[in-house]
């Protein structure tokens, strides 16, 4: 006699099912004790009752031929179908709501119970329906999460799973229509479905808590790297962020630009329409900002009004997107401030192919470049790189005090409106 022979005709089928009416309870327990708020909490509460639904059901079905069969087959099935609808459905939610699948499947389970009340009328009946509207439920999950191009290494992980249940209770479909098997049957046909179920009951609950926790730190990914108010990077994650683009396209001999962008009169914006239009004010120039750069920009706020973009670009191609960044702000109104025009002023640093430096550094060249700008009357951009005289001059013209130096010793160029990126007016 083989092993798995032996294995399979040593099974108890009451017991597997009270077992895996255990593991339903235990899991119910874990999840109760994990603390979460708002639609976290929902979802735990939507998974805890499947779970004691299905661990009900598990109960009854091992009863069978102690009870009477209107409830061991009948009750104890069509809990069956609308626990797995409502289990796969909210782990379905964790990662995206998607109100359609959920109608799907509870429509499967309802469409499931009719026909199962209906057709099924034999041992072998009851084992090939129950397993087919089972086999449909899961093949919906596994083509949900499967189907979600951004998901992760877990989500794929538990799609796997739901593949393995569709598969495992096709074949027991198959036993329960073809040779008339029971449940209480042990071919390997049918019991390979009801250990992988088993195995489902005891893993899918860690899942599912591996899935909150997933997006748990996801969220604190997201708080601790993108500033609330503009959904951009903050300073800390930018500058991180640039350190590693910097020293990537030092390895690669590669340029880059910095720019520097700065609302002209913000502090008149709070002082005269309050800080909620300041934020107004803040979140529209970002949406215009984002629009005038491309994907691979990285772009940041790092402080209250003024932002970052480093660029894979040498100086003139960086001026050119400066430039385009300063039109696609200027003019631009908000409701609360309908009567004044926003502009920025922008400081550019660059950095030739296979020159090195750092960010701090590149920082302090663009600030320069920054304080020139709006030293000579705001709403331009200025390059850091060419002769600090002409700044000097223009800034005089415009009866201001000059700029100071760079703390490193480069100079500073004016691009003109026009965004050619030559210098000086």
């Amino acid at each position: 006699m083989s092993l798995s022979v032996l294995f399979f005709s040593t099974l108890d089928v009451r017991t597997l099912f009270r077992l895996m009416s255990l593991a339903d309870f235990v899991v119910c327990l874990l999840l109760l004790g994990y603390r979460e708020t708002g639609t976290k909490q929902r979802l735990i509460r939507r998974f805890v009752c499947a779970r004691v639904l299905h661990g009900v059901a598990c109960i009854l079905i091992s009863l069978r031929g102690d009870i009477s069969s209107l409830v061991s087959v009948y009750v104890a099935n069509v809990t069956i179908f609308f626990s797995f609808a409502l289990e796969v459905s909210t782990i379905v939610d964790t990662r995206e709501h998607r109100r359609g699948v959920t109608r799907l499947l509870f429509g499967v389970a309802t469409l499931g119970s009719v026909v199962f009340v209906l057709a099924a009328t034999t041992p072998g009946l009851y084992v090939g329906y129950a397993a087919i509207i089972i086999s449909a439920l899961f093949g919906i999950a596994f083509a949900a999460l499967a189907g979600d191009g951004e998901g992760s290494r877990l989500q794929r992980i538990i799609a796997g799973f739901y593949l393995l249940v569709s598969l495992a209770f096709l074949m027991r479909a198959y036993a329960g229509f073809g040779a008339g098997m029971g449940v209480f049957d042990a071919p390997p046909a049918l019991s390979l479905g009801l250990l992988v179920m088993f195995g489902y009951c005891v893993g899918a609950g860690v899942g599912f808590l591996l899935l909150l926790k997933e997006d748990v730190d996801r969220r604190l990914l997201v708080a601790a790297t993108i500033d609330s108010l503009t959904g951009i990077l903050n300073r800390r994650a930018f500058f991180e962020a640039a350190r590693e683009r910097l020293a990537r396209a030092a390895g690669r001999g590669e340029p880059a630009s910095l720019l520097l962008v700065d609302i002209d009169h913000f502090k008149r914006v709070n002082d005269t329409f309050g800080h909620p239009a300041g934020d107004e004010v803040l979140a529209a120039v970002t949406e215009r900002l984002h629009r005038a750069l491309r994907a691979h920009d990285l772009f940041g706020r790092v402080g209250g009004e003024e932002f970052a973009v480093l660029l894979p670009e040498a100086e003139a191609e960086a001026i050119v997107v400066a430039e385009r960044m300063r039109r696609a702000v200027r003019g631009l109104t908000t409701p609360a401030t309908s009567h004044l025009d926003c502009s920025v002023s922008i400081g550019c640093a660059s950095i030739a192919a296979g020159e090195r430096a750092t960010i701090e550094t590149l920082f302090r060249r663009g600030d320069a470049g920054l304080y020139a700008a709006k030293r000579a009357g705001r709403n331009r951009v200025v390059a850091a790189g060419a002769d600090l005289a002409t700044v000097e001059m223009t800034a005089q013209m415009a009866g201001m005090p000059a700029a100071p130096r760079p703390l490193d010793g480069a100079a500073l160029s004016f691009a003109n409106e026009e965004g050619r990126g030559v210098p000086r007016p």
